[in-house]
């Protein structure tokens, strides 16, 4: 409290990225969450001006009035009033007394060192750097690159959760495991892996830190299955075993309490027996109707690209761990091995073929020929490392005018 001003605060927890763009808003429902949900007042209005000779700066008012303690304060639609829960045990690596005792349902906890350090090798070894288009342009990358090399961990925090691991060891008991499926995140054998009973794998979920943060309390809604990236394989919760995969999903919050770091949920999961795919389809009724517990979209196999895990039962997904990321993008700031050109593509670049694949052509001739196609060029002569070069749009050509030399292309599937 600002001793010179009675009733005034001052507070540190504002962030901005740039000029214009801060955490103000998250904040201010943080302070309407508390004052109505935990202390009952009735919010009335919000007014607010920008100041500053181009509005970067935010002067904001809120109204609450105190209608009495009668009021009646909304509660969550989520009920974890289960006593089984409170009766079976829990992993003995949990660490909350008040969880543990069964006092308290749930409790996200900070990652220990040893964990960090698991779930940054997990992070590494299932790494690829390969390119769909599922993955959408990041204002952070720079001009020459579409995918980051690494995925550095920031922060990490694991799920002490009751009712949620009560309904995940429910949902395991009902489908005894005779072969044991192992997804490439068993592979190396961590602190973390080691704690995985039969039947089960850790999978990725790529998401924003503050809905990862929400989804460790409440775990996964089949409501929203799909709402955010489609349905390829028929609706469920969809997870994957390499993290480049999933970074593919991953956002940050707007400059809010983690600025340009994005998430990823990692999950226990009971893949069990599978039912394996290579093609799209509604899959999803199949599998649940011949007895398989998840859905296998195998496209990498089908398209070298990577494998996704469709779960149609919410009680099969236990959020574990919610890790806070730094997509780097500086292949001298990353492990050797991990220092590899991308492959694939995102369907923004023109691309052609030299030999048996399509590849993207260079970002800068990329550029010139978006340009000249917006424009209704048909023919546009470009010079790249000192050749020059002359690319048909229409006939999808391209012409290397030195030793004359054609190959295909193929334009962007969006721009």
């Amino acid at each position: 409290q600002d001793p010179a001003n009675p009733g005034t605060w001052n507070i540190n927890v504002f962030m901005c990225r740039g000029r214009f763009e801060n955490n103000l808003a998250q904040w201010t429902m943080r302070i309407c969450d508390f004052l109505v949900d935990a202390q009952g007042w009735s919010f009335l209005m919000c007014s607010l001006c920008n100041m500053g000779d181009q509005g970067q700066f935010r002067g904001q008012q809120l109204l609450f009035r105190w209608d009495g303690d009668k009021r009646n304060i909304p509660v969550s639609t989520t009920s974890w009033n289960n006593t089984d829960s409170n009766k079976m045990e829990v992993p003995d690596y949990w660490v909350d007394e008040k969880v543990r005792s069964g006092e308290m349902v749930m409790k996200q906890v900070v990652c220990t060192l040893e964990e960090r350090q698991a779930l940054q090798e997990m992070l590494d070894s299932t790494y690829k750097r390969v390119l769909t288009r599922d993955r959408a342009p990041d204002d952070d990358a720079p001009e020459d690159e579409e995918m980051p090399y690494r995925l550095e961990l920031e922060a990490a925090f694991r799920s002490e959760h009751r009712a949620l691991w009560y309904k995940y060891q429910d949902r395991r008991e009902r489908d005894p495991v005779d072969e044991v499926y192992l997804p490439k995140t068993a592979d190396p054998v961590t602190c973390v892996v080691e704690r995985l009973q039969p039947g089960d794998g850790y999978l990725y979920h790529g998401t924003n830190p503050s809905s990862a943060m929400s989804i460790l309390k409440t775990g996964f809604n089949m409501e929203h299955a799909g709402s955010a990236t489609g349905t390829m394989f028929g609706p469920g919760v969809y997870c994957a075993e390499a993290s480049s995969k999933s970074d593919e999903y991953g956002r940050d919050d707007g400059g809010n309490t983690y600025p340009s770091l994005c998430a990823i949920l990692i999950c226990r999961c009971f893949i069990g027996k599978p039912y394996v795919v290579q093609q799209a389809g509604a899959h999803v009724d199949t599998a649940r109707d011949q007895g398989f517990d998840c859905v296998i979209g195998d496209r990498e196999s089908a398209a070298k690209t990577y494998k996704e895990y469709v779960f149609f039962e919410e009680a099969s997904v236990y959020p574990e761990f919610a890790v806070i990321y730094r997509r780097q993008y500086v292949k001298e700031q990353v492990p050797a091995n991990m220092a590899v050109k991308a492959t694939g593509t995102t369907g923004r670049f023109w691309q052609m073929k030299p030999d048996k694949y399509f590849k993207n052509v260079a970002p800068e001739v990329n550029k010139i020929l978006i340009a000249a196609q917006q424009r209704g060029d048909t023919v546009v002569s470009v010079q790249y490392k000192g050749t020059d070069y002359t690319f048909n749009i229409q006939d999808k050509i391209g012409i290397n005018r030195r030793t004359g030399n054609q190959v295909p292309l193929r334009a962007p599937m969006h721009i």
